[in-house]
C-alpha cells in the first residue's frame, strides 16, 4: 500500500510518518517494507546452486507469496524456514506447468487448470494447505522455555554422571528431573528420541542420552523443514511425495532412521563431534534416496 495514495481527508495525527499508531498508513507501509526486507533475505539464499531460485522473476514469486501468507496469517508471522518449505513447491508447480504448454494431447480443461499465467497463484494455494499441516512446529509458544529446560536437564545428567559411584550405579541411569514439553514441536521430539529411538535401538538412544544431547539438538530443522536441508532437491521431492501420502508420522520415523543412518559414527561421538557431524549431514543421509 502506498501510503501518498491514502485520502487527504485521514486525520493529520494517523496520516503521517512519524505515527506509531496500527491506524496509520505510514507505519503500515514501514512494518510491510521491513517484512520484506525480512523475507527477500532468506528468500535469495534459496537452493543457492540451483540456476531456477537464481531467476530475479522467481525470487519475486517467492517474495510476494511469503508476503501475502505472512499478513494473512499475522498471529504466526513469518518464521525462517518456511522459505524453503515453499521453494519444492514452486519448483515442481513451474516444471508441470510448463510443460502444459507443449502438450497438445491435454484436454482444453486441463489446458485452464494448469495455466502457467497462475503459477504463483496456485503455488500459494499449496504452501497454505503444507503450513497448515506444520503450523504447529513453527510455533514458538513455550520452545523456548522447552530449549532452556532440556539443556539444564542435559546439564544436570552431565554432573549427576560425572559424580555417580562406578560401584554403584547401573549403566545408563538417569535420575534428572523429568518435564513435559509445553510446545507442539518439543512433543514430537520427545516421543522421536524417547519413545521412537528408544524401541528402534536402546543403545543408541541411551547412548545419546549419556552424551547429554537433546533431541532439539538435531530435529527442530529436520521437522520443520520437512529435512529439505539433508538431501538435494530431486530427493527432498522423492522424500516429500512420501509424507504427504502417509502423513506427518512418517517424519518422526524418519528422524529415527536418519540417526540410525549414522548410528556407527555415533558410537563414537563425543557431543562436539556429534553437533560438528549433524552441521554436514546432508552428505551423509543422502545415501538414504539411494
Amino acid at each position: 500500500m502506498d501510503p501518498h495514495q491514502v485520502t487527504a481527508s485521514l486525520d493529520v495525527a494517523l496520516n503521517n510518518p512519524l505515527s506509531q499508531s496500527e491506524e496509520s498508513p505510514w507505519n503500515r507501509f514501514f512494518q510491510d517494507n521491513d517484512l520484506r526486507q525480512l523475507v527477500s533475505q532468506d528468500v535469495v539464499r534459496t537452493f543457492p546452486d540451483n540456476q531456477f531460485f537464481r531467476q530475479d522473476d522467481v525470487q519475486q514469486m517467492m517474495e510476494d507469496i511469503l508476503f501475502c501468507y505472512v499478513k494473512e496469517n499475522p498471529d504466526l508471522g513469518y518464521r525462517q524456514g518456511m522459505h524453503e518449505l515453499l521453494a519444492p513447491i514452486l519448483f515442481v508447480m513451474n516444471a508441470e506447468m510448463r510443460d502444459v504448454e507443449r502438450d497438445e494431447s491435454l484436454t482444453p480443461v486441463l489446458k485452464v487448470v494448469m495455466d502457467p499465467s497462475f503459477i504463483e497463484h496456485d503455488t500459494y494455494a499449496i504452501f497454505t494447505e503444507l503450513m497448515e499441516m506444520v503450523e504447529p512446529w513453527y510455533s514458538c509458544t513455550g520452545l523456548e522455555a522447552d530449549q532452556v529446560k532440556a539443556r539444564q536437564q542435559a546439564s544436570l545428567a552431565q554432573r549427576k554422571n560425572m559424580s555417580r559411584d562406578p560401584r554403584t550405579s547401573r549403566p545408563f541411569e538417569d535420575n534428572s528431573e523429568f518435564y513435559g514439553p509445553s510446545s507442539a514441536i518439543s512433543r514430537k521430539l520427545d516421543v522421536v528420541h524417547n519413545i521412537l529411538l528408544k524401541k528402534a535401538d536402546e543403545v543408541l538412544y541411551h547412548h545419546l542420552k549419556q552424551l547429554s544431547i537433546p533431541a532439539q539438538t538435531y530435529g527442530i530443522r529436520w521437522i520443520r523443514l520437512l529435512f529439505g536441508r539433508e538431501f538435494p532437491l530431486p530427493n527432498v521431492l522423492e522424500v516429500w511425495d512420501a509424507l504427504f501420502a502417509d502423513g506427518p508420522s512418517l517424519v518422526d520415523y524418519m528422524c529415527v532412521s536418519m540417526l540410525m543412518h549414522i548410528r556407527e559414527v555415533c558410537e563414537s561421538f563425543t557431543f562436539n563431534m556429534f553437533i560438528d557431524t549433524l552441521h554436514y549431514i546432508q552428505g551423509v543421509c543422502s545415501n538414504l534416496c539411494m
